[in-house]
């Protein structure tokens, strides 16, 4: 995973798109909790790999699709995550692998056709936390395209 983020461009601008080095944390179940129609607000408990359970609230209904869900959380990526001199040896990765276990800001992603994203607004911050370091590692490593 080290060298995969070593490896990842600048997140960039580019035909109305952003393109986005990150982190994808899969969603693989996802429940709606609460409903307040008063504030046209839902609560959906959402499950992603290698992450603690969370619940969102949102000001719309998330689609339950039966075959595959078709929403992501990600971590933006940056390089400062990694320390500039850490090498790949076991002993030199603990320390980014210890920071990338800490709780992080995360992006809701709907996945639309033709490999890109749209962001789903929360009513707040989404803070993430990671199991431990194994699920740190189960995330991929991607860019993502967001329209």
């Amino acid at each position: 995973m080290h060298h995969a983020l070593s490896n990842l461009p600048l997140a960039k601008f580019s035909n109305f798109r952003l393109i986005l080095p990150c982190i994808v944390h899969r969603i693989k179940a996802m429940t709606l909790t609460r409903v307040d129609t008063s504030t046209a607000t839902h609560v959906h408990r959402i499950h992603a790999v290698g992450l603690a359970p969370i619940d969102i609230a949102l000001s719309e209904r998330l689609e339950n699709m039966t075959k595959r869900v078709p929403y992501v959380l990600i971590r933006s990526w940056h390089p400062n995550l990694l320390h500039p001199d850490v090498d790949t040896d076991d002993a030199w990765t603990h320390p980014w692998l210890t920071r990338l276990e800490q709780p992080f800001s995360a992006l809701l992603l709907m996945e639309l056709p033709h490999n890109e994203y749209r962001r789903v607004a929360s009513f707040c911050h989404i803070i993430a936390r990671p199991t431990d370091s194994a699920g740190v590692l189960k995330g991929e490593v991607d860019t993502l395209t967001i329209v």
